[in-house]
Protein backbone atom coordinates (compact mmCIF):
# COMPACT_ATOMS: atom_id res chain seq x y z
CA UNK A 1 0.00 0.00 0.00
CA UNK A 2 2.42 2.37 0.50
CA UNK A 3 3.46 1.96 -3.34
CA UNK A 4 0.01 2.56 -4.25
CA UNK A 5 0.49 5.96 -1.90
CA UNK A 6 3.15 6.92 -3.20
CA UNK A 7 2.20 6.64 -7.05
CA UNK A 8 -0.67 8.72 -6.22
CA UNK A 9 0.89 11.48 -4.27
CA UNK A 10 3.78 11.63 -6.74
CA UNK A 11 2.85 10.35 -9.81
CA UNK A 12 -0.60 11.46 -9.78
CA UNK A 13 -1.28 14.03 -7.67
CA UNK A 14 2.18 15.74 -8.39
CA UNK A 15 1.84 15.59 -12.14
CA UNK A 16 -1.96 16.94 -11.56
CA UNK A 17 -1.01 19.79 -9.92
CA UNK A 18 2.46 20.39 -11.77
CA UNK A 19 0.00 21.09 -14.84
CA UNK A 20 -3.41 22.09 -13.76
CA UNK A 21 -4.72 22.52 -16.94
CA UNK A 22 -3.52 19.28 -19.17
CA UNK A 23 -6.44 17.95 -21.46
CA UNK A 24 -8.33 15.37 -19.87
CA UNK A 25 -6.80 12.63 -21.70
CA UNK A 26 -3.07 13.84 -20.88
CA UNK A 27 -4.68 13.03 -16.96
CA UNK A 28 -6.12 9.71 -17.65
CA UNK A 29 -2.65 9.01 -19.16
CA UNK A 30 -0.79 10.23 -15.97
CA UNK A 31 -2.98 8.29 -14.71
CA UNK A 32 -3.03 5.11 -15.70
CA UNK A 33 0.93 5.84 -15.43
CA UNK A 34 0.67 5.60 -12.28
CA UNK A 35 -1.23 2.67 -12.08
CA UNK A 36 -4.81 4.10 -11.61
CA UNK A 37 -7.97 3.74 -12.86
CA UNK A 38 -10.78 6.39 -13.76
CA UNK A 39 -13.48 6.27 -10.93
CA UNK A 40 -13.37 6.17 -7.51
CA UNK A 41 -15.98 4.17 -4.87
CA UNK A 42 -15.66 7.08 -2.30
CA UNK A 43 -16.49 10.65 -2.90
CA UNK A 44 -14.38 13.94 -3.19
CA UNK A 45 -15.14 15.77 0.64
CA UNK A 46 -14.06 19.74 -0.10
CA UNK A 47 -12.22 21.28 2.88
CA UNK A 48 -14.31 23.75 4.00
CA UNK A 49 -16.95 25.15 2.07
CA UNK A 50 -17.88 24.00 -1.40
CA UNK A 51 -17.24 26.78 -4.11
CA UNK A 52 -20.30 27.14 -5.79
CA UNK A 53 -20.14 26.53 -9.16
CA UNK A 54 -16.99 24.50 -8.84
CA UNK A 55 -16.00 21.62 -11.42
CA UNK A 56 -16.65 18.19 -10.10
CA UNK A 57 -13.49 16.58 -8.82
CA UNK A 58 -11.44 14.19 -11.12
CA UNK A 59 -12.06 10.33 -9.73
CA UNK A 60 -9.25 7.74 -9.76
CA UNK A 61 -8.24 4.44 -8.07
CA UNK A 62 -5.83 1.74 -7.59
CA UNK A 63 -6.20 -1.34 -5.59
CA UNK A 64 -4.01 -3.24 -3.85
CA UNK A 65 -5.48 -6.89 -4.98
CA UNK A 66 -7.47 -7.60 -1.52
CA UNK A 67 -11.03 -6.45 -1.14
CA UNK A 68 -11.17 -4.14 1.42
CA UNK A 69 -8.10 -1.82 0.28
CA UNK A 70 -6.75 0.77 -2.52
CA UNK A 71 -6.19 4.32 -2.98
CA UNK A 72 -8.13 7.04 -4.30
CA UNK A 73 -7.31 10.23 -6.15
CA UNK A 74 -9.35 13.06 -6.29
CA UNK A 75 -8.21 16.35 -8.41
CA UNK A 76 -9.93 19.40 -8.56
CA UNK A 77 -9.41 22.72 -10.81
CA UNK A 78 -11.56 24.94 -8.11
CA UNK A 79 -8.81 25.07 -6.32
CA UNK A 80 -6.25 23.32 -7.96
CA UNK A 81 -5.62 20.82 -5.61
CA UNK A 82 -6.21 16.89 -4.99
CA UNK A 83 -7.27 14.68 -2.32
CA UNK A 84 -5.73 10.48 -1.86
CA UNK A 85 -8.05 8.55 0.23
CA UNK A 86 -6.21 5.30 1.60
CA UNK A 87 -8.53 2.30 2.38
CA UNK A 88 -7.81 -0.64 4.18
CA UNK A 89 -3.96 -0.44 5.28
CA UNK A 90 -3.61 2.28 8.84
CA UNK A 91 0.36 1.42 8.33
CA UNK A 92 0.57 3.22 4.69
CA UNK A 93 1.20 6.44 5.98
CA UNK A 94 4.23 5.61 8.57
CA UNK A 95 5.88 4.06 5.35
CA UNK A 96 5.64 6.99 3.19
CA UNK A 97 6.31 9.91 5.51
CA UNK A 98 9.57 8.14 5.90
CA UNK A 99 10.11 8.92 2.40
CA UNK A 100 8.67 12.19 2.35
CA UNK A 101 11.11 13.07 5.26
CA UNK A 102 14.25 11.37 3.32
CA UNK A 103 12.70 13.77 0.65
CA UNK A 104 13.31 17.15 2.52
CA UNK A 105 9.23 16.98 4.17
CA UNK A 106 9.30 19.35 7.38
CA UNK A 107 6.42 19.13 9.69
CA UNK A 108 5.35 22.43 10.14
CA UNK A 109 2.46 21.61 12.73
CA UNK A 110 0.59 18.56 14.39
CA UNK A 111 -2.63 18.47 16.49
CA UNK A 112 -2.35 16.95 19.91
CA UNK A 113 -3.96 13.44 20.21
CA UNK A 114 -6.15 12.78 23.13
CA UNK A 115 -7.73 9.80 23.64
CA UNK A 116 -11.15 11.06 22.38
CA UNK A 117 -9.22 11.78 18.95
CA UNK A 118 -10.58 9.62 16.25
CA UNK A 119 -8.14 11.33 13.11
CA UNK A 120 -5.24 12.81 13.70
CA UNK A 121 -4.23 16.62 11.84
CA UNK A 122 -0.53 16.96 10.64
CA UNK A 123 0.48 19.87 8.13
CA UNK A 124 3.72 19.26 6.06
CA UNK A 125 5.59 21.46 3.30
CA UNK A 126 8.16 19.58 0.52
CA UNK A 127 8.98 15.64 0.54
CA UNK A 128 6.81 15.08 -2.02
CA UNK A 129 9.00 14.40 -5.48
CA UNK A 130 7.64 16.65 -8.56
CA UNK A 131 5.18 18.37 -6.35
CA UNK A 132 5.38 22.52 -7.55
CA UNK A 133 6.22 24.92 -4.70
CA UNK A 134 3.34 26.91 -3.03
CA UNK A 135 1.33 23.58 -2.00
CA UNK A 136 1.05 22.76 1.83
CA UNK A 137 0.07 18.75 2.81
CA UNK A 138 -2.55 18.08 5.28
CA UNK A 139 -2.88 14.34 7.04
CA UNK A 140 -5.73 13.17 8.89
CA UNK A 141 -4.68 9.75 9.71
CA UNK A 142 -7.23 7.23 11.59
CA UNK A 143 -6.14 7.49 15.16
CA UNK A 144 -9.58 6.25 17.18
CA UNK A 145 -10.45 2.54 18.46
CA UNK A 146 -10.95 -0.15 15.48
CA UNK A 147 -11.76 0.51 12.14
CA UNK A 148 -13.36 3.83 10.91
CA UNK A 149 -16.78 3.69 10.19
CA UNK A 150 -15.81 6.05 5.99
CA UNK A 151 -13.48 3.10 5.29
CA UNK A 152 -10.65 5.96 5.19
CA UNK A 153 -7.08 4.99 7.42
CA UNK A 154 -5.98 8.15 5.89
CA UNK A 155 -7.16 11.08 4.37
CA UNK A 156 -4.49 13.71 2.58
CA UNK A 157 -5.05 17.13 1.03
CA UNK A 158 -2.67 19.04 -1.09
CA UNK A 159 -3.74 22.13 -1.17
CA UNK A 160 -2.38 25.47 -2.38
CA UNK A 161 0.16 26.82 0.02
CA UNK A 162 -1.70 28.85 2.94
CA UNK A 163 1.83 29.98 4.31
CA UNK A 164 1.91 27.59 6.84
CA UNK A 165 5.74 27.02 5.74
CA UNK A 166 6.76 30.32 5.33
Amino acid sequence: MPHLLGAGLEGLCAGFLAVPDAAPASIDAMAAKAGFQSGAQGRYTPVGQPIPGAPAAMAFHADNGSADGGVEVFLTTVPTACQVRVTGDAGAWSAFVARMKRQGATLVTAAQVTPETTYSHEVYVGGIAGLPTGYTTFVNRWVGQGSPKSGAWILINVLPDTGAGG
